[in-house]
């Protein structure tokens, strides 16, 4: 497990990072899983495939943070190796390049909402 901590770095970086799963290739896979926390959000990045759930809830525990208060998960695309493990967050919303889900509402957002998409 690496932790990443950018406090020393300046008084205007107020987002702390911890980085809780490295991710590898090999003949297995596994996304590098990331927490952010700012204030009241708290961002788990990539949650996909691990070769066990624990191998990111534990070091989240270690960390104090309860897979319960996470309230954004982002997948930077959608690969297994990057989705797999979404559902850990249950009430968290998921962010991917196109749109904003939570909960059974569908697209509640868009992070482009000012351009257009074609499918």
């Amino acid at each position: 497990m690496l932790f990443i901590r950018p406090a020393a770095l300046s008084p205007l970086v107020t987002a702390q990072l911890d980085v809780l799963v490295r991710g590898y290739v090999s003949e297995r896979v596994a996304s590098t899983v990331s927490l952010v926390r700012d204030g009241e959000v708290t961002v788990i990045v990539d949650p996909g495939m691990v070769a066990d759930r624990r191998r990111i809830l534990d070091p989240l525990a270690g960390l104090g943070v309860d897979p319960a208060s996470v309230t954004e998960v982002v997948i930077s695309h959608h690969h297994p190796d990057h989705t797999l493990n979404v559902a850990l967050f249950p009430r968290a919303r998921v962010h991917d390049f196109w749109a904003i889900y939570g909960g059974d509402s569908g697209q509640i957002g868009s992070p482009t909402a000012s351009s257009s998409r074609s499918r």
